[in-house]
């Protein structure tokens, strides 16, 4: 929440400041001035969301950190890998909602737009898989939306063997969460018994 009060409060001053010096000046055509003084901070703004700037100087001690800092609604469960967490969260009455937070040496960061990357999206009638990676690591979310409800979930890899994950569910959404430290095309779910294929 406060990720974007701050946004909206630091880029309103700048803007209002140089238009308020701009309208003191004598320089000719200020409705030109102000016009692109308004452009340029709005593309400087569009930058500052692509590109956290807080990431530069502050660390942050958790995932919940940031989270409270730089994203909306409630947030319901945390999962760690690696180099990263997946936050899990709710807005409303709408849940699932997934926000992956970046870990450096020094603490966790503010995702910008290229942190993650969609490896794939399969989608069937029983339901979907959606792999997404951390840029530059080998952190996989797994975002599984599984039918019936109550389905039960197991993992395995290209091998056939089992792994252990931890598999997390919202409730009886059908939502699934879970976190791999490393990926292939080969790895599947069994749900229910029955084989499902993640990547499409």
């Amino acid at each position: 929440m406060w990720y974007e009060i701050s946004r909206i409060i630091f880029w309103l001053s700048i803007t209002s400041v140089v238009i308020m010096k701009i309208r003191k000046t004598k320089i000719f055509k200020k409705k030109f001035a102000i016009l692109l003084t308004v452009i340029a901070v709005l593309c400087l703004s569009f930058i500052a969301e692509i590109f956290p700037v807080e990431n530069f100087f502050i660390n942050f001690k958790s995932p919940e950190d940031v989270f409270r800092y730089a994203g909306f609604g409630k947030l319901d469960q945390v999962i760690c890998g690696k180099n990263s967490c997946l936050v899990v969260y709710s807005k409303g009455k709408d849940s699932g909602g997934h926000y992956i937070v970046p870990k450096s040496e020094n603490g966790y960061k503010i995702p910008g737009y290229f942190a993650t990357k969609q490896i794939s999206q399969k989608l069937d009638q029983h339901g979907s898989f959606t792999v997404y990676n951390v840029v530059g690591t080998t952190d996989y979310y797994i975002f599984g939306s599984v039918y019936p409800e109550d389905s039960e979930v197991e993992i395995f890899n290209g091998d056939d063997e089992k792994l252990e994950v931890n598999i997390k569910k919202i409730g009886d959404t059908g939502f699934t969460y879970f976190f791999l430290d490393s990926f292939t095309k080969e790895h599947y779910a069994i749900v229910n018994g029955v084989k499902r294929i993640i990547v499409k």
